[in-house]
């Protein structure tokens, strides 16, 4: 994690928020910063700049960044737990909150495309792409509509390779 990242983090957790205004930092902290942390923002100006007015991360991004930082997620249910996330800001516990269904698919769908067998992933695709064929009658999908779908399926599919992760494996010796 970047120096940058990190004083803007620390800030956060104790109430500060740190933002631009053209090409200075603003700072509103509910009482004075002690005269090293002004240092601070004062030597790490120009990249906490740059971090805060950088193109948002994908979700994905977000996620490693958070995952990175020592945040885990329990997704084998229709909801996430997220275990782990001290270190995260409050930005990022929002944006968890208000887009929890499409963080809950990208994360089932990247540990489906982790154990899922190479030869099934084209099945996996197939099944997306005629799911929307049949609902959209051949048309262009809506995004929402091309996101429900995905994540339908890729709920399916990830329940069935748990459910095979999960199975007793029987052996038999002659």
């Amino acid at each position: 994690m970047s120096e940058a990242l990190e004083l803007i983090r620390d800030c956060e957790k104790s109430g500060v928020k740190v933002s631009v205004s053209g090409q200075n930092l603003k700072i509103d902290a509910p009482v004075n910063l002690p005269n090293s942390v002004k240092d601070a923002l004062r030597r790490h100006k120009a990249d906490i700049i740059r971090t805060l007015t950088q193109r948002p991360p994908t979700i994905v991004g977000r996620l490693n960044t958070m995952i990175s930082a020592g945040a885990s997620f329990d997704v084998s249910a229709d909801d996430f737990q997220i275990f782990g996330a001290d270190n995260s800001t409050e930005t990022e516990k929002q944006f968890l909150t208000v887009n929890k269904p499409l963080v809950l698919c990208t994360l089932q769908q990247s540990l489906l495309m982790k154990y899922l067998p190479l030869d099934s992933i084209p099945d996996y695709l197939f099944e997306v792409k005629e799911r929307i064929a049949v609902l959209t009658d051949g048309g262009e999908p809506s995004p929402e509509l091309y996101f429900e779908t995905v994540r339908d399926v890729t709920k399916e599919w990830f329940a069935d390779v748990l459910d095979e992760m999960s199975d007793p494996v029987s052996t038999f010796i002659n």
